[in-house]
Parts: structure tokens; sequence; C-alpha cells
């Protein structure tokens, strides 16, 4: 409605996409370097492909991070929390 009357201007979908990752980060403020290195580049994969999927992680760019890809970076649970960012800014 705001956007309708003139009050708020919608957020692109690339600006959306930059947000909801610098939330994330922001609120996971212990991730290392490389870590940051790992979601700066799913960021970039999602704006240019408009997608990823699991298997994805585990393949180049991703692995030029770590052989193992996002395995090899983050806890089991952390990969469940960036699986479900991935699903939230891709949908």
């Amino acid at each position: 409605m705001r956007h309708i009357f003139g009050l708020e201007k919608l957020e692109s979908w690339s600006e959306t996409v930059h947000k909801a990752f610098d939330e994330f980060i922001a609120h996971h403020n212990t991730f290392s370097s490389q870590q940051i290195l790992f979601l700066q580049t799913l960021k970039t994969f999602i704006l240019q492909k408009g997608s990823v999927a699991k298997p994805n992680l585990v393949e180049p760019p991703f692995t030029q991070i770590h052989p193992n890809g996002i395995r090899g970076i983050f806890r089991p649970e952390e990969v469940e929390e960036i699986l479900q960012l991935t699903q939230k800014v891709a949908a």
C-alpha cells in the first residue's frame, strides 16, 4: 500500500538479495573471513544465475574457496541456515 501511494519505493530483487546477505552476515558476526568470502561468492552466484541448488555449493566457484565447498567451511546447522537463506532470496 505504501508503494501504491508513493510513500515507499519497492526494493529491486538485487537490493533484496544484498540486504538479506548483509543482514545474515551481520547476525553471524563470528564468521571467519573465509566464510564471509563464501557468502559473498554465493550472493554473486545468485545474482548472476537467479538461483542456486544444493549441489552447486560443492562445485566451482565454491570449491575454489575450499575443496569441499560449503561442507568444508560451515557446520551442518550453518549449512541449513544458508540453504534457508538461499531459498528465501531466490524464491
